[in-house]
């Protein structure tokens, strides 16, 4: 209750300069987080690198937490944002070359952002960046039902196209986390590879 009395007193950027200072400060904690980790990423420290007094960071944020979730969110967005361009240039496509586009942009998006994910995934699972991004899997989960629904022939008979997105993007959210926290020392093409074999046995 304490915690979310402190967080509703938090001064909302309304202003042009108040959004910079916020977004310096979102900045910094990546910088922070990235070479410090959870532990490290002291708001002492993200105020340092943000060049903002401490005061100032608690004008808009309760604890490192709130920022890190700033954060997580941002990558999240940026991520949906990404993929889903990916998406888009392969609408009304071949499926199978717009989903081996998706995963080639998904490695590409998780490999720029892994010093900051690597810490968020491993010290931090409270905040849940890869939650953040659902959007995007359940865009594609859509795009994927529907294509097969409306083109029954792509896939084998008697498969069941829900159940089947399902496990696949289970299945690449698992295999992402364990890519980004070094969890497994296969390659991403490798991976990749395996990925698209997986999705062939599915459908």
């Amino acid at each position: 209750m304490a915690s979310d009395q402190r967080r509703d007193q938090r001064k909302q950027p309304h202003q042009e300069r108040s959004h910079a200072t916020v977004e310096r400060i979102v900045s910094a904690a990546g910088r922070v987080l990235a070479t410090h980790g959870y532990a490290g990423c002291s708001t002492n420290r993200i105020a340092a690198e943000a060049g903002v007094s401490k005061g100032s960071v608690y004008q808009y944020f309760a604890d490192k937490d709130e920022i890190l979730t700033a954060l997580a969110q941002r990558i999240a967005d940026e991520m949906v944002a990404e993929i889903g361009t990916a998406i888009d240039g392969r609408l009304g496509g071949d499926i199978w070359a717009m989903g081996d586009a998706v995963l080639s942009t998904t490695f590409d998006v998780a490999e720029s952002r892994r010093p900051i994910l690597r810490p968020l995934l491993l010290e931090a699972p409270h905040i849940d960046v890869i939650g953040m991004a659902s959007p995007v899997i359940v865009r594609a989960n859509d795009i994927g039902r529907h294509y097969f629904a409306m083109n029954p022939t792509e896939h084998r008979a008697r498969v069941d196209v829900d159940a089947a997105m399902f496990v696949f993007i289970s299945m690449l959210r698992s295999v992402l986390v364990d890519y980004i926290t070094g969890a497994t020392d296969i390659s991403r093409e490798r991976l990749h590879a395996a990925l698209g074999f997986a999705v062939a046995g599915l459908f």
